[in-house]
């Protein structure tokens, strides 16, 4: 399980310029997203080990969510006006886990040749680039995600609102390194890389009252939205040779590209910040 604390940055171009716009004549809608504040999302993951190091399956779920305001000038005659922006998100992934330790034995170019399955046992580990054989982990499956964002402008006569809930699924894959710093130390050097590719629906509402060309109007496309997390950092294992726990103290970067994709009116969403990750194996 983990905990990460991050800020979330959103790249808002949502409008309903283009094919909304009849729906609100020459008065299109288009906010930005207000600052959002730091928060903090949880994973949880679980799985199965098979015995000698033959692989594992892993289920994990991971929840995000951040909201904030920033005072808006300009936007009412009637007074002063408030943004405000909400996000909340899920991933849900079930994974297959290659191996778990350096597989030297095995050639660079046709390592699926040998592994996973019995036949990448026994093999001899050749010397490395590391005075200590690199820790590897290769999982692949399937990702299920959820994002739901809306940012919405507020006034004593005007108010404006723009959501966009998506739902999709796809494959996922993640790499693993940890390097131990020295053989008598229990601290290793850490990355993680983690890429998905999602396909679904994203359904966008825009909604005015007051002011000029009040009304709702809706908007529903097809996406395909691609998913880059990295990690780095430090893990410490206190109990030697079995690493059976594990703490990770690492930094995090995780984007959506185009999770908004329609048409003319898209988004991007940036997580980045500081996760506290702890692997408890039996």
């Amino acid at each position: 399980m983990s905990a990460t604390a991050f800020k979330p940055l959103v790249t808002n171009t949502m409008t309903s310029d283009a094919e909304l716009a009849p729906a609100f004549a020459d008065n299109p809608i288009a906010l930005n997203a207000a600052t959002m504040g730091w928060s903090v999302s949880p994973e949880l993951t679980v799985g199965y080990r098979y015995e000698h190091g033959l692989g594992e399956v892993e289920m994990s779920h991971r929840y995000f969510g951040a909201s904030g305001s920033t005072p808006l000038s300009g936007f009412d005659p009637g007074g002063a006006a408030t943004l405000s922006s909400q996000l909340s998100g899920n991933t849900l992934d079930l994974d297959y886990c290659l191996f778990e330790f350096n597989p030297e034995g095995t050639p660079w170019g046709l390592p699926f040749l040998k592994l996973p399955g019995r036949m990448g046992l026994g093999k001899p580990q050749l010397p490395g680039w590391f005075g200590q054989p690199l820790e590897m982990r290769f999982l692949f499956g399937g990702r299920g995600a959820n994002l739901y964002y809306a940012t919405q402008a507020a006034g004593p006569s005007r108010n404006e609102r723009v959501m966009t809930n998506l739902w999709g699924g796809g494959l996922h894959f993640l790499t693993e390194l940890r390097q131990i710093l020295a053989a008598d130390r229990r601290t290793f050097l850490y990355m993680r890389a983690e890429g998905a590719g999602i396909w679904g629906t994203t359904a966008q509402t825009f909604s005015r009252t007051g002011g000029t060309s009040p009304g709702v109007a809706s908007l529903r496309g097809d996406v395909a939205v691609p998913m880059v997390e990295i990690e780095a950092g430090l893990s410490y294992a206190p109990n030697l040779p079995t690493r059976d726990v594990r703490f990770t103290l690492a930094y995090f970067y995780d984007e959506w590209f185009r999770f908004a994709d329609a048409g003319a009116s898209d988004g991007y969403l940036v997580l980045n910040g500081i996760t506290l990750r702890m692997d408890a194996r039996f």
